[in-house]
């Protein structure tokens, strides 16, 4: 094997490494979150936009805002991960991003649960699991690639070779985050739209 293709292939190994190990962040979040509402279920504070990502929408808001509050969270979140990719030790903020997402989630479908017991399973199924699966998967990717951005400046910022395996790409990294938050855009809209036409039948 070629030099170039062994390296190709290390560094293939290290994102899928990296993809499974936030997974397992997230999911950590996704448990804590639910465990939370379980115990400090009258804690007014877990129902605010700042505890479920705005993915608990019990009120039937305009269609505008309803994109706004659910893009703004994931965007912002976002566009903090690829800031702290150009610090050589932003990876701890990654992946706390990363385990407050799925904290998120599990605050939003356990208090759907706890309000509307059985019955909210269709509304956890139709109205939050299908963004909260999208945007999560989003945030996962924009924290594997911060992390290995947060990777390549930590090796230079302590002396290690990198000039092989690690090729920080500045125009690549913002593509990828481009596109990241496009697609982030584009899930929020459809959120928005199945949260308009199903709130009403199903909360």
């Amino acid at each position: 094997m070629r030099n170039t293709d062994r390296l190709d292939y290390l560094y293939e190994g290290r994102k899928k490494v990296s993809f499974f190990f936030l997974l397992f962040v997230i999911m950590a979040g996704v448990i804590s979150g639910t465990v939370l509402v379980c115990v400090k279920s009258g804690w007014e504070g877990l129902r605010s936009i700042y505890a479920n990502q705005n993915l608990y929408k019990p009120d039937n808001l305009p269609l505008a805002v309803v994109f706004a509050r659910s893009a703004l969270p994931v965007c912002a979140m976002l566009l903090a991960m690829f800031i702290s990719g150009f610090c050589a030790f932003g990876q701890p903020v990654q992946m706390l991003f990363t385990a407050y997402r799925g904290f998120a989630v599990g605050v939003s479908s356990a208090l759907i649960y706890l309000e509307l017991g059985i019955k909210g399973f269709p509304a956890v199924l139709l109205m939050i699991l299908p963004f909260a699966a999208v945007s999560s998967l989003i945030v996962i990717i924009g924290s594997r690639e911060a992390m290995s951005f947060s990777g390549c400046f930590a090796d230079f910022a302590f002396g290690r070779k990198t000039n092989e395996i690690c090729r920080p790409d500045v125009r690549l990294y913002g593509i990828k985050f481009i596109i990241l938050i496009a697609a982030a855009l584009i899930s929020a809209g459809a959120d928005s739209v199945i949260t308009y036409f199903l709130s009403g039948i199903l909360l």
